[in-house]
């Protein structure tokens, strides 16, 4: 409380009146936790001002006595006013300050396929990067370290099926963003089939079996076979192929997953052998001076077997003439380990084979 005093004089005479009067002091406004021209990022979770005196009533980005950014983006300011109800008198403080959008994070596998043991995952990240000034990938599963601080990044896992990735990226203001992502990998099969009953017999049918090298976390989807070139006749595992004569063809068998890109094939020259039936009177000779007579050697990488004239310094020519099986002398210090196949013999008709 204070006194007013007011002094005046009238036609010679000294007059004076006083009153108490009550005077307001409110101060200043002040707000710790918000500095002017401050940058905010958008996605900083709501926080409450520290303002003084409280029981004002504050106005801007806000929900209740909180600071909200994500209620606006740009320059913006918040407009604090404190009114004493009992007095009328009023302060207000208006702090400036500018919110930024936080980096919306976001990448694209190159390929969700592991091929083989060396086969790393790539990651090409498709954040707008615009500001950004560090990255840091994490492998999020359990025990899961960072392995990459490039904007772009790659990834050796070693199995197949769900897996997740953090990824946090950091602007020229600080403002970081951290977000993980669950992704799915598949694992390459290999293809690879064998088969039985290669002897050709009319209206018979080579078998063939699946004996692919699969993965539990990538199961196979669908599968193929076709001749090489043609169509295919069959989607089944283990499907029968009818013969329709003697002498070379190739199958190819394909095996799928849900992976884009997760698939192999793989194509084997199969041989149908002919079939001779071996009689008691007359059993079975061959010098192949009519040719190979339905035998052809095995169909691999390393097989040496030749077919004709002998060329060894002693072993020059056929016992029977012009034709033989051999291995050139260009190998005599080669490990052979291949082999030639011969025709299917039936031996119903004889007692004793051998």
């Amino acid at each position: 409380y204070d006194s007013l005093f007011f002094s005046y004089k009238l036609n010679g005479v000294n007059y004076s009146i006083s009153t108490v009067v009550d005077v307001d002091s409110l101060g200043l406004v002040t707000v710790d936790n918000l500095l002017p021209s401050e940058v905010v990022c958008s996605n900083v979770a709501a926080y409450e001002l520290k303002i003084l005196p409280k029981g004002g009533l504050l106005t801007g980005p806000v929900a209740g006595g909180f600071l909200d950014p994500s209620k606006f983006l740009g320059d913006t300011s918040i407009l604090y006013r404190y009114t004493n109800q009992k007095t009328g008198c009023s302060i207000s403080l208006s702090v400036p300050f500018t919110i930024i959008p936080a980096p919306v994070i976001s990448f694209a596998l190159a390929d969700n396929c592991i091929e083989n043991a060396s086969d790393s995952i790539r990651f090409i990240n498709t954040t707008p990067s615009a500001g950004l000034i560090s990255w840091e990938w994490k492998n999020a599963d359990p025990g899961g370290l960072t392995f990459s601080n490039e904007q772009d990044a790659s990834y050796l896992y070693k199995t197949g099926g769900d897996h997740s990735v953090t990824i946090t990226a950091t602007t020229t203001h600080n403002c970081n963003v951290s977000k993980t992502f669950p992704i799915d990998l598949g694992v390459k099969p290999k293809a690879n089939f064998f088969w039985k009953n290669e002897c050709y017999h009319p209206r018979d049918s080579i078998m063939l079996f699946d004996s692919a090298i699969t993965y539990s976390t990538s199961t196979i989807t669908s599968r193929s076979w076709k001749t090489l070139g043609g169509a295919e006749f069959s989607t089944d595992k283990n499907p029968k192929f009818l013969m329709s004569d003697t002498g070379y063809f190739k199958i190819q068998y394909t095996i799928n997953t849900k992976y884009a890109g997760c698939s192999h094939d793989t194509v084997k020259n199969i041989y149908i052998r002919p079939s001779i039936t071996v009689s008691k009177k007359d059993g079975y000779f061959e010098d192949f001076e009519k040719g190979r007579m339905g035998w052809v050697k095995y169909e691999d990488n390393v097989n040496s077997w030749s077919f004709g004239k002998p060329d060894r310094t002693i072993i020059n020519k056929a016992a029977s003439g012009n034709n033989a099986w051999f291995t050139p002398a260009s190998l005599t210090s080669v490990k052979v380990q291949s082999s030639v196949i011969s025709p299917c013999f039936n031996f119903d008709s004889i007692a004793r084979p051998m």
